[in-house]
């Protein structure tokens, strides 16, 4: 269970910084 809301905590962090940065994932999925 702790994994998937990591998972769910990193997507949402992912579409923040690609929003606030408009970078791409490659920083996240690295």
């Amino acid at each position: 269970v702790l994994r998937r809301l990591v998972s769910s905590m990193h997507r949402l962090l992912e579409g923040i910084e690609r929003h606030m940065h408009g970078v791409p994932e490659s920083r996240w999925t690295r």
